[in-house]
């Protein structure tokens, strides 16, 4: 989908050309009845600004999309209930269904393939603790600090908050690295292409290559918000607060 995406736009439509789009809404906490309504009248159902909902959508579907930051009126901290239900249905719809696919793949009794020295499962497992970790730092360190930066725009007692807990130089915390777990949903791909050998080809390993591509497609769009908009609205804040504190 390359056309940008407004608020006259009809939800229903949309999700019927990009499937993707039904989880995306669903991370704000929209449920399935559309009929004929626009994204306007969705949001306004679910009391979810239009403007931040229209910016986090064309990022998503549109990978030549960039917002101006400076024109984006909503804080950080808004889009901290969004990533956490990201990171919630990543680790429930993605990494729970490879998981379950790759243990009925791989039955010793009843499966149709064969893992040679469990190097599928092995990685797999390894790369789901990555995850997971990474999950929990962003969760513990990272909204946190987007959090306190939101504050910190809103009063001068959030101001002296902020400071008095990450001084004036801000975290390093912001760094990205996201890619490299991008990366590693292609090599269990690759993988699983190259060194799984099947007794015949069963829905289960169809399945298995499926969602383990739309796994890849879903994380790429969810790292296009943070590195577009999450991180430069922070990064702005931060530049605000160093000035105001050097007047100080």
């Amino acid at each position: 989908m390359t056309n940008i995406v407004t608020a006259a736009d009809k939800m229903a439509e949309l999700i019927e050309q990009d499937s993707l789009i039904l989880p995306f809404a669903g991370r704000f906490g929209i449920l399935m009845s559309f009929r004929d309504k626009s994204i306007e009248t969705v949001c306004r159902e679910y009391d979810i600004d239009v403007s931040m909902f229209l910016c986090l959508l064309n990022t998503y579907i549109n990978r030549a999309y960039s917002p101006e930051i400076s024109e984006c009126r909503f804080m950080p901290s808004d889009l901290i209930p969004f990533l956490k239900n990201s990171h919630d249905y990543f680790l429930e719809a993605y990494f729970g269904e490879l998981g379950a696919l790759l243990a009925r793949i791989f039955d010793s009794r009843t499966g149709s393939c064969h893992d040679d020295d469990n190097l599928i499962i092995g990685f797999f497992e390894t790369y789901k603790r990555e995850m997971m970790t990474h999950f929990e730092s962003e969760e513990k360190e990272t909204f946190p600090y987007i959090a306190s930066l939101s504050a910190a725009t809103m009063s001068d007692a959030g101001r002296e908050r902020h400071r008095a807990l990450y001084g004036e130089s801000g975290k390093e915390i912001l760094n990205d690295t996201h890619y490299e777990l991008e990366m590693k949903i292609s090599d269990l791909k690759s993988l699983i292409i190259r060194y799984v050998t099947c007794k015949h080809m069963s829905a289960d390993i169809y399945n298995l290559m499926f969602t383990a591509a739309r796994f890849e497609r879903d994380m790429h769009n969810h790292i296009q918000i943070e590195e577009r908009v999450l991180i430069p609205i922070a990064r702005m804040i931060e530049k605000r607060l160093k000035n105001t504190y050097a007047q100080q």
